[in-house]
């Protein structure tokens, strides 16, 4: 989008902000202590932000891809919200806004069994406030990495030490080729986890494989991962699996794959807090990442609320 059309969609922006409520009904305004301690206050702040998201049902069918269900991206809205009730204190148009970045790539947020996106309540650093993060996870990946019509095959997976596993580059009559073998163990316990890949099969036959081991990894995690008070909090520590596999895709797989547009929005927008509810909006030009090294690779977890139940 150029920067004439951003700024008419912003002018337009209005049209789809959250309605505004009272200060202790409103998902987006400051609470003190007490309010936040309260239960009867959070459940306002519950029913205040999913009347809004409710509300904003025809916007989200006009940001959506033909064949996709406004309504079904409500269900899935509700659903997080009710497993994830701290994102009522979140400025509501920041969690409208993450919704409206799912619905122009066509993920389903915070359905387990999917794991394509998660809605986070993180603060902001500068203003103490609460906002819904976007965290895309590896699954969404996938399915967005599909989209190009030259990606026939994708997948990331793990490797325990009782596995066999290698990979090689080989060259033969010309042609250059990755070669990767993993046989899994057939023992119940296979052992503690020793690498991570992601392999992907393009149009033509062409195979291109990536693996780190166990070590790399973490050494990416002590690099990247988000601390309190000096110590690494987060994914990293709650999924780190599911952390590793995404990581193996958005860090050095995408980078010899073709990029479909949506697979390209995502890793611009991906760990962001989106600031401009517009269906009409570019989800890059409206996103901010507050991170501090803009180029990490992000989570794939939900809220700690839905910890167990998106493990996969």
């Amino acid at each position: 989008m150029t920067s004439s059309l951003a700024t008419r969609a912003r002018k337009k922006a209005d049209e789809y902000r959250p309605a505004d409520t009272d200060t202790d009904t409103d998902a987006g305004a400051d609470t003190d202590a007490g309010a936040d301690a309260d239960p009867r206050a959070l459940r306002k702040q519950v029913r205040s932000l999913n009347e809004q998201i409710t509300a904003m049902e025809a916007a989200f069918r006009e940001a959506m891809p033909e064949g996709t269900s406004s309504a079904r991206l409500i269900r899935d809205a509700l659903t997080c919200i009710g497993g994830t009730p701290e994102l009522a204190r979140c400025d509501a148009q920041t969690v409208v806004g993450a919704l409206m970045t799912c619905a122009q790539l066509g993920l389903r947020p915070g359905v387990p069994g999917l794991n394509h996106a998660w809605l986070i309540p993180d603060v902001n650093p500068l203003t103490g406030q609460y906002e819904a993060t976007l965290l895309i996870g590896y699954r969404g990946y996938i399915e967005l990495a599909y989209r190009h019509p030259d990606v026939k095959a994708i997948s990331t997976r793990t490797v325990y030490s009782k596995d066999e596993f290698f990979s090689e580059f080989v060259v033969e009559n010309g042609q250059c080729r990755d070669r990767l073998v993993h046989r899994p163990s057939m023992d119940d316990d296979r052992g503690r986890p020793s690498k991570y890949y992601a392999v992907a099969q393009l149009d033509g036959g062409v195979v291109v494989t990536e693996h780190w081991s166990q070590q790399r990894m973490e050494q990416h995690r002590d690099k990247y991962a988000r601390r309190t008070n000096g110590q690494i909090t987060g994914p990293w520590i709650t999924h780190f699996e599911q952390m590793a596999r995404k990581t193996m895709i958005r860090g050095p797989l995408v980078k010899d794959l073709p990029i479909s547009a949506d697979l390209g929005v995502a890793l611009a927008v991906d760990d962001g807090v989106r600031e401009d509810p517009d269906p009409k909006a570019d989800p890059v030009e409206v996103t901010i990442r507050r991170t501090v090294d803009q180029a990490q690779p992000n989570g794939d977890a939900p809220a700690a609320s839905t910890a167990e139940e998106a493990r996969s």
